[in-house]
């Protein structure tokens, strides 16, 4: 099973939870990812968060982002390319 659920297995949880009840959406997700987590709080607590993502930001907010949360470098390499364009006064007002 892949570690992470699809935007369908949530929303159907979440369908559950707002139905029939946040123990009967927790069973459901351990059914879906076929593992023993121990804390039921912070599986409720998740189940809520997207809950409440889902209704007040729809279906996008259950995409994931992917990427570490660097910001992607500067590509420098045409600075060389504006500088040579710039004027000698356009140059002395940079320095």
């Amino acid at each position: 099973m892949s570690k992470n659920l699809t935007i369908e297995q949530w929303a159907e949880i979440i369908g559950i939870y707002k139905t029939k009840g946040i123990k009967i959406a927790e069973q459901e997700y351990r059914k879906f990812k076929l593992k023993e987590i121990k804390f039921s709080q912070n599986l409720q607590k998740r189940i809520k968060q997207k809950a409440y993502l889902l209704d007040n930001y729809g279906m996008k907010s259950l995409k994931r982002k992917k990427g570490s949360g660097r910001h992607k470098k500067r590509d420098d390499s045409d600075i060389p390319g504006i500088i040579n364009d710039l004027t000698e006064e356009q140059k002395r007002e940079i320095i």
